[in-house]
């Protein structure tokens, strides 16, 4: 189960706990929107059903109450390395796979090594790959392997 604090809906996040602690008898459905998650299905709320209804963006209030019920997600090492290895592509391709600055061939061999090491070999290949490519004159063989690396990790990411 997830929410966010919302400018829009102060009071929502307050709803929200109030209606699953039971403040309106024992909460037996819950409505909202579903998506994979790091540890698995996240539930985004938009109603709760208990002997009433309570939609919690609809819900008075000025978001002020504590809520004993928070706490933040986990650390996730596989999101942290796609990120860092996707913010390194997505700076060759701003700046151009001839204008990298100095040391962003062992930054993307180490961001290879890092995503081998939590077991996604083939993106850490291709990372490695393009770091091989990447020279004083890069040419084809380095555009094709920004675009597979590029592939791969974009792939990686959405299919997780």
């Amino acid at each position: 189960m997830s929410a966010v604090h919302r400018a829009v809906a102060p009071g929502a996040l307050d709803a929200l706990a109030a209606a699953l602690g039971g403040a309106h008898g024992t909460p037996r459905y819950v409505s909202g929107t579903v998506r994979r998650g790091a540890g698995g299905l996240v539930v985004e709320a938009l109603a709760v059903v208990a002997d009433t209804v309570v939609v919690p963006d609809l819900a008075a209030g000025a978001g002020d109450g504590a809520l004993a019920g928070a706490v933040a997600d986990p650390p996730d090492p596989v999101a942290g390395a796609l990120r860092t290895a996707s913010a390194l592509l997505a700076q060759a391709a701003h700046t151009g796979l001839r204008q990298l600055p100095g040391g962003f061939r062992d930054r993307l061999r180490d961001a290879g090594a890092g995503l081998a090491r939590l077991g996604l070999d083939r993106c850490g290949a291709a990372l490695t790959g393009l770091a091989g490519a990447l020279g004083a004159d890069p040419g084809d063989a380095a555009v094709r392997a920004w675009v597979d690396a590029q592939i791969r990790l974009l792939v990686t990411a959405e299919s997780r």
